[in-house]
């Protein structure tokens, strides 16, 4: 986002109370998670109404959201999964990375949104924000043959290549 012509993030105050995101480590996350987004942005030499545009698409949205995710837990040194609604919340996802998968791509292939992923009051079964876990899972893929630098710059095409493979890959993965 844009405020007089310069890169800016908006927080929303009342999403971080609601979420009790006013410690120290879940702020920083949060600060670092939207400052990686202006980062992605540059990185890829685009404007930020062009990147918004293309985040339109739920395969660039997984892609976008992932990187973020990945680099906040880069520049923490750890994964803080400021995002979880619980305990619990990063073990069920990894345990039923499949379905989530599975319904992500069901989504992408019949033209339907995908913002149940991604919002903190929006769920997909029963779970808020699983679009982080499942973006940064396909971010730790594409590492295994580029480091984070070129990951920012990948082609449009490959990247939606490689989110569609890797969700294939992984729907048909039972826990």
């Amino acid at each position: 986002m844009e405020y007089k012509k310069k890169p800016a993030v908006l927080l929303g105050l009342e999403n971080i109370a609601e979420l009790r995101w006013h410690t120290k480590d879940k702020l920083e996350g949060l600060i670092l998670h939207e400052l990686c987004h202006i980062i992605h942005v540059i990185q890829r030499g685009l404007s930020f109404k062009e990147f918004e545009t293309l985040e339109e698409d739920p395969l660039f949205l997984l892609y976008s959201e992932g990187f973020a995710q990945r680099c906040e837990h880069l520049m923490l040194d750890m994964e803080l999964w400021r995002c979880a609604q619980d305990d619990k919340w990063l073990e069920w996802c990894i345990q039923n990375e499949n379905l989530l998968a599975k319904e992500f791509l069901r989504r992408v292939k019949n033209g339907e949104r995908v913002n149940e992923f991604f919002g903190s009051w929006l769920e997909i079964f029963g779970k808020s924000q699983t679009g982080y876990y499942l973006g940064y899972s396909f971010i730790k893929e594409l590492e295994k043959k580029h480091n984070i630098y070129e990951i920012a710059k990948l082609d449009l095409d490959y990247i939606k290549e490689k989110a569609r493979e890797f969700l294939i890959e992984k729907s048909q993965k039972f826990s």
